[in-house]
């Protein structure tokens, strides 16, 4: 193999490791009529590679869902990169508790599914289509939140903009959205 081949290898396999990295998050996705298999050799050796990624982090990704505690039935908060549910649930009651005037952090969990759960009549949402996350707010009791689809929280604020941020979040989101006014 010669140096340039060698190096054209080489950074092919750095771009595919950033690649991974950046992905990493996200459901290993099938080639579909729209997304036609890879054609090449490279293509295909790449192709390998990232299905590689995704197989390894499968496991992760499925012992965090099995271990992630349950409020009422539901997920108790969304984990991410940065933490696991608990840290997470932990970290927005500590900035965000006083939005809801809770008391602890269990009132904090109490308060936020129930917000999800049984919204004010007043209450708008949308999907946004990248991820199906809810967007949720009321404009009554100034309160913004974001649900993934399987009832996990990932935020709930009051934001200090109020409807003006509301509004920025629906056209940032509107791509595919679906926006209806809650009823439950």
């Amino acid at each position: 193999m010669s140096k340039n081949h060698q190096s054209a290898h080489f950074g092919i396999l750095v771009g595919l490791a950033v690649a991974a990295l950046t992905v990493s998050a996200c459901e290993p996705r099938t080639h579909t009529a729209t997304s036609p298999p890879p054609s090449g050799p490279q293509d295909r050796a790449a192709a390998r590679d990232l299905a590689a990624v995704a197989d390894r982090e499968a496991p992760q990704r499925a012992r965090r869902a099995a271990s992630t505690p349950l409020f009422n039935g539901k997920p108790m908060w969304a984990d991410n990169r940065r933490g696991t549910s608990e840290e997470n649930a932990r970290y927005q009651f500590e900035h965000r508790g006083g939005d809801v005037g809770a008391r602890d952090l269990q009132d904090y969990l109490n308060k936020v599914h129930t917000f999800f759960d049984h919204p004010p009549k007043d209450a708008e949402s949308i999907v946004r289509a990248s991820n199906g996350d809810v967007l949720i707010y009321s404009e009554s009791v100034n309160l913004f939140g974001v649900v993934r689809k399987d009832g996990a929280p990932r935020l709930l604020m009051k934001p200090p903009t109020g409807k003006a941020y509301w509004e920025a979040q629906k056209s940032e989101g509107s791509t595919g959205a679906r926006s209806s006014t809650a009823t439950r």
